[in-house]
């Protein structure tokens, strides 16, 4: 396994990279919502480059939960209109993670709120 982003160290693959270089931030919708509270699924929207396994790696070594499974969601731009000037929205990856039954990541839980 190897990508730009990785390094080998004896035959151990370590990530060259932060946090902030692979999430750039949550998604929060009704959707991201429902999927964290009755399947354990949280959102992200991650770098253009980014693979599975990287992402894989990352959620195990760094925030120590394991994972179940991860689906990958190329979002297309789209053209967008104010007034009368055109434009596009920027296209971006979403992840789409699948935890364990038992792990759980309490900044994201809202379970607990009564």
């Amino acid at each position: 396994m190897f990508c730009r982003f990785c390094k080998f160290v004896s035959g151990d693959v370590t990530m060259s990279w932060t946090s902030y270089s692979i999430f750039f931030k949550s998604i929060r919708t009704e959707k991201a919502a429902y999927l964290m509270n009755n399947f354990n699924k949280i959102s992200f929207v991650v770098s253009r480059n980014i693979k599975k396994d990287n992402i894989k790696y990352f959620m195990k070594k760094v925030l120590g939960v394991a994972i179940y499974k991860i689906g990958i969601i190329n979002v297309k731009s789209k053209q967008k209109r104010y007034k009368n000037v055109k434009g596009f929205q920027k296209s971006y990856k979403k992840a789409i993670i699948s935890l364990n039954h038992k792990n759980l990541i309490k900044f994201f839980s809202i379970r607990n709120i009564k």
